[in-house]
């Protein structure tokens, strides 16, 4: 939206968009965050998404796919029948975790070749299990894919960063603890390996009372 100031502009510049993807013959348009088409309509925007898009819906080499939360698509589809009659409602159950691992497997060489970082497998497969456990307002795989993004970009905006930076568990554990609140996510990790430190752990804090430990 950035540099637009007319209607007239906005209508060209997706006209020119969606023209050139058009183009190139049996496209999908995926559309992020879909709901905010909605949103604008049902709130009678000066700028309706929704309208703009509507000339094109109906293409033959143009498919177009949306993505929201289905909070979001009850808040802002359900009694808008246009939006029915091009779009089919499709439920995506969140993966397991195993699924998600495998998801983000994929997908994190982008990462690291953007950040220029390198990413453990470990601190990978950490990131899908502890924000499955502790982040219940998202879903998998995206909220794991956005704690190693965070971890990524935490690297290069510090001094320690370089092109040999190394993205590892206790990195995302800490940064983990920042989004959750919580200082009970850093070092050791979770359940049993959390577990088999506790004693050195409590002996570290509180001195002189050995003999209370088995």
């Amino acid at each position: 939206m950035e540099g637009v100031q007319f209607r007239a502009d906005l209508e060209r510049r997706v006209s020119e968009t969606l023209q050139s993807v058009s183009d190139q013959g049996n496209s999908v348009v995926y559309i992020e965050d879909m709901h905010l088409l909605g949103a604008f309509a049902k709130q009678g925007d000066e700028v309706d998404f929704s309208a703009l898009l509507k000339p094109y819906l109906d293409w033959d080499n143009l498919r177009f796919v949306g993505a929201c939360t289905p909070k979001d698509f009850s808040r802002y589809f359900s009694n808008q029948k246009r939006f029915e009659t091009y779009f089919q409602k499709i439920d995506v159950e969140e993966p397991s975790v195993e699924d998600a691992i495998k998801i983000l497997q994929t997908v994190i060489p982008e990462y690291a070749d953007y950040y220029k970082v390198s990413y453990e497998n470990q601190a990978v497969e950490y990131a899908v299990t502890a924000t499955s456990k502790h982040i219940h307002n998202q879903f998998l795989p995206q909220k794991a894919i956005s704690l190693l993004d965070d971890a990524g970009a935490y690297l290069v905006s510090h001094p320690e960063a370089s092109s040999g930076a190394l993205v590892d568990v206790a990195l995302v554990s800490k940064l983990l603890a920042k989004v959750c609140k919580s200082e009970t996510l850093l070092a050791e990790g979770d359940g049993e390996e959390r577990l088999a430190t506790l004693e050195s752990r409590i002996l570290s804090k509180i001195y002189g009372q050995d003999v209370i430990l088995p």
